[in-house]
């Protein structure tokens, strides 16, 4: 890794499932960060926006007879 970025040791541990590894407040970080994240992205997009929905009256022939 210090190829890459010369700050980071060359002797850095893995940071485990869920940063385990990094001890709880690396733990709380990927617990509190990751909602934040989705939230911040899911108003980026905002609602979807949806047609009215087809209700199918046929029935689908792929051998199964249907009421």
């Amino acid at each position: 890794m210090p190829a890459v970025h010369p700050l980071i040791p060359e002797i850095m541990p893995a940071p485990g499932a869920f940063t385990a590894n990094l001890g709880t407040m690396g733990i709380a970080a990927f617990v509190i960060l990751h909602p934040l994240y989705g939230a911040i992205v899911g108003a980026m997009y905002g609602p979807a926006v949806h047609g009215p929905i087809e209700i199918r009256t046929e029935a689908i022939s792929i051998g199964i007879d249907r009421p």
